[in-house]
């Protein structure tokens, strides 16, 4: 993780951790939840990480098994922000972590795991998935303008809409097509 150097004793006495469940995303709720309790942050100067990316490496490998662990990931991540604005697991008085800021953050979850579920080649599992997150009321959803699309084209207008079922499907066979090329 690229975050910076922590105190052990801080981590356990605050009961901080990685979700298991969770393999994308893992380290915003690591980092969110840091936030919570500290009072100050120092900057330094420095390059300290430097970042290899690699063909075949678990941020760049595309197969149905990933793209379903990714899927499963933000599923579980959109519970887990849940949770904490029903339980008020925030810190009002901070800019970073307050109510709106984990709305927002919950918001866009919500879009990462409709986004990532039409990523998946298995029109099949698709249909699975689908139907449980529709049952549960995470999709469709209603556009609250909350996500800023950097995207440009056709590509990016359609992941602004995936909230749209046509919108949904185009993207979803654009990613099949793309991957059997």
């Amino acid at each position: 993780m690229c975050f910076g150097i922590l105190n052990r004793e801080f981590i356990l006495n605050n009961h901080i951790a990685f979700k298991e469940n969770i393999s994308m995303g893992e380290d915003a709720l690591f980092s969110y939840e840091i936030f919570l309790y500290i009072d100050k942050v120092v900057g330094v100067d420095m390059v300290s990480y430097n970042r290899r990316i690699r063909p075949g490496s678990a941020c760049t490998a595309y197969s149905l098994e990933r793209n379903i662990k990714v899927f499963k990931s933000y599923y579980n991540l959109y519970y887990v922000l849940l949770g904490w604005i029903e339980s008020g697991h925030y810190n009002p008085m901070d800019k970073c972590n307050n109510l709106e800021t984990l709305q927002i953050k919950l918001i866009n979850t919500r879009e990462n795991v409709a986004r990532c579920l039409a990523m998946i080649s298995d029109r099949k599992v698709v249909r699975k998935y689908l139907k449980q997150i529709k049952q549960e009321g995470i999709y469709p959803y209603k556009d609250e303008n909350h996500y800023i699309n950097r995207t440009k084209g056709l590509k990016g207008f359609l992941i602004y809409h995936i909230n749209n079922g046509l919108a949904f499907w185009i993207v979803h066979f654009l990613y099949r097509v793309k991957r059997n090329k």
